[in-house]
């Protein structure tokens, strides 16, 4: 399958709206009260899935994504490979984001990979976590595979790759012993009041990345958005 998703958000009248959200199963966006909600209206991501989600937060906007449910990936059908979701985010001056989405569940025999870029200007702030379970229960993990990209003003301020991989001792290799769980929230200009709870890493750049093993713990802002 291959799906995509659009979703922009502007500013009117001093106001943050959504100037366009297109979205198409398994993303499918949602606007509620607490934000825009990312649905999953179809099972997946499957192996052999393209999936393609773009978020551009113009000058001064505000923007708030979230999920609803988890979503399980799973293998496809033989010879089908790897499922794939490739997600471009795009900051203008003073606009935020705060992504927080629901848990990734790594069905045994699944093979995903996440390719993630966020391009921000220096003003921007921004949160945006993932989190992965391991397996459902009493089962192998699948493999997942994370890569990640941040520019600042068209300058590389991170590169950070992540490879679960059950044919490995992956367990030992990220420190996770019997954790069925792991988290990671990668923050711009936001801080997180219960950072403490977490393990810290600050780079030198402004990026800070907050991480979670075993429990799927939920940063607490310090910075709010309208929407």
């Amino acid at each position: 399958m291959n799906a995509s998703a659009s979703i922009v958000c502007s500013v009117a009248n001093g106001l943050p709206r959504i100037e366009e959200m297109v979205s198409q199963p398994p993303l499918t966006f949602r606007e509620t009260t607490d934000g825009v909600m990312i649905v999953n209206t179809a099972a997946g991501p499957l192996g052999g899935d393209r999936l393609h989600l773009r978020a551009t937060v113009k000058d001064g906007a505000e923007l708030k994504l979230g999920g609803v449910a988890a979503s399980m990936a799973l293998p496809g059908a033989p010879g089908t490979g790897f499922s794939q979701s490739n997600i471009l985010i795009t900051l203008g001056d003073a606009a935020k984001l705060i992504w927080l989405p629901q848990p990734i569940i790594m069905a045994d025999g699944s093979h995903h990979r996440q390719m993630i870029t966020i391009n921000a200007q220096p003003s921007s702030q921004f949160i945006y976590g993932d989190a992965f379970q391991f397996g459902r229960h009493k089962e192998e993990t699948g493999r997942i595979e994370q890569h990640v990209a941040v520019n600042i003003d068209g300058i590389p301020v991170l590169r950070q790759s992540t490879d679960i991989n059950p044919e490995d001792d992956w367990k030992e290799a990220f420190s996770l012993q019997e954790a069925h769980t792991f988290g990671s929230h990668i923050t711009f200009g936001i801080e997180i009041s219960n950072s403490a709870e977490f393990t810290k890493f600050e780079l030198e750049n402004g990026i800070h990345i907050y991480q979670s093993i075993g429990t799927l713990l939920a940063p607490k802002l310090s910075v709010k958005v309208a929407m």
